[in-house]
């Protein structure tokens, strides 16, 4: 059984945890990548490029919460 007390068997928890993971690492390089695209919309001064970078930035915060009920 595993330690977290609700229940699971390990063998079936690991992947669940492994995918935790992911969603995570996935989720954290389109939140850092949202910001280098906002940097570069402000080097060359087109808000465009600064609103997608936005919307990256928001897509990275809001996706565990839409995938991970």
């Amino acid at each position: 059984m595993s330690d977290d007390g609700a229940g699971v068997p390990d063998h079936e928890a690991t992947p669940q945890r492994a995918k935790g993971i992911v969603l995570f690492v996935l989720t954290f390089a389109i939140f850092l990548a949202g910001f280098w695209i906002m940097a570069v919309g402000f080097d060359q001064q087109s808000g465009l490029i600064f609103g997608g970078g936005i919307l990256a930035s928001t897509l990275g915060v809001i996706l565990p919460s839409i995938l991970e009920p």
